[in-house]
């Protein structure tokens, strides 16, 4: 009777309690909906997330672990998904089998799709693709508004994909290695591979086919060199 009255007691403190400003724990079960969840889409979770098969919070610090998860605001950590993780932003290792995407990216992003606005670090994936990139993004198909650092890839683009005329405030600073390197902005760096495009090039070209949109003579073989 004593335990018994003990857990009594215990279970009252708890109910009268305030509710805590984050969960160590979070179970989503209907996430996508924000429902179905251990505790509401509000709480900020500070621990571990099970994404059964999807859980959605405001921030989320910790490891998550699931089919999906979503985060309003942050997340931090390490989250691994087997079909896809968002977030405002991230901070951390991200890995997902379909495709992961935050606004702004501060970390390693490894998915299939690997998409942010703003991503500083490491894109990993079969397409990679950031406004911004500040880093290094390794993949098949790589494109990039703006890149400060290294695309290694395929193809390797300085392009928006929404544009199909590819003509559009683009450019890149650093090195491109692919079979294919194609920035239709002005590219400050060196670009290896069969075919090279730049508008305008300052720095050099190594490839079969390089091409400077800005020169007299747009078309050159082997190598070109602009400074």
């Amino acid at each position: 009777m004593k335990k018994l009255l003990h857990s009594l007691a215990l279970a009252l403190l708890a109910l009268s309690a305030p509710a805590a400003s984050f969960s160590p724990l979070q179970i989503g079960l209907d996430g996508m909906h924000g429902r179905l969840q251990l505790v509401s889409r509000e709480t900020p979770v500070v621990g571990l997330r099970l994404s059964l098969p999807a859980s959605w919070n405001k921030s989320m610090t910790g490891l998550d672990v699931g089919l999906g998860s979503f985060a309003d605001e942050s997340f931090t950590g390490v989250r691994v998904n087997a079909v896809f993780g968002l977030s405002e932003t991230c901070n951390g290792v991200a890995v997902a089998l379909l495709f992961d995407c935050s606004q702004n990216f501060n970390g390693i992003q490894c998915s299939l799709g690997s998409v942010a606005r703003n991503t500083r670090g490491l894109q990993i994936g079969a397409h990679n693709h950031a406004d911004i990139v500040q880093g290094v993004q390794l993949g098949i198909f790589n494109t990039a508004n703006t890149l400060q650092g290294l695309q290694l890839g395929l193809v390797n683009g300085g392009m928006d994909p929404a544009l199909p005329n590819f003509s559009h405030g683009c450019e890149a600073s650093g090195l491109q290695l692919g079979a294919v390197n194609f920035v239709a902005g002005p590219v400050r760096g060196l670009q290896i591979g069969l075919f090279n495009r730049a508008n305008p090039l300052r720095g050099v070209q190594i490839g079969l086919l390089n091409i400077d949109r800005s020169s007299d003579y747009p078309y050159l073989p082997l190598l070109r060199a602009s400074f």
